[in-house]
């Protein structure tokens, strides 16, 4: 039996981009944040009325994750700015880009 032998690839790398946020000024993405998750029950669904709590799977100082396009980009931690709920970025995430 003989050894398999792979031949030497030919050509030129594919150039790689260096990771950034930037996207065309005319490009709109829905941008999602995601402060925490509740699983309910139909029951429990069913059962909700106005004033009701719904407890989520997060601490309320855990980091929130910011979405575009369905893809994480981003981290941060939600502040309030003129009585508005609002995300300051404390990371951005390797491999959110890729838009274009």
């Amino acid at each position: 039996m003989k050894p398999f032998e792979l031949p030497q690839l030919a050509g030129t790398p594919v150039a790689t981009r260096a990771a950034s946020l930037e996207l065309p000024s005319s490009m709109e993405l829905d941008v999602r944040i995601d402060w925490g998750r509740a699983y309910l029950d139909r029951k429990e669904a069913s059962g909700l009325d106005r004033g009701a709590i719904v407890p989520l799977d997060q601490l309320a100082d855990a980091p929130v994750d910011v979405l575009a396009a369905g893809r994480l980009i981003a981290r941060g931690e939600v502040v309030v700015v003129d009585g508005n709920f609002a995300v300051r970025v404390t990371e951005l995430v390797a491999g959110g880009t890729g838009f274009y």
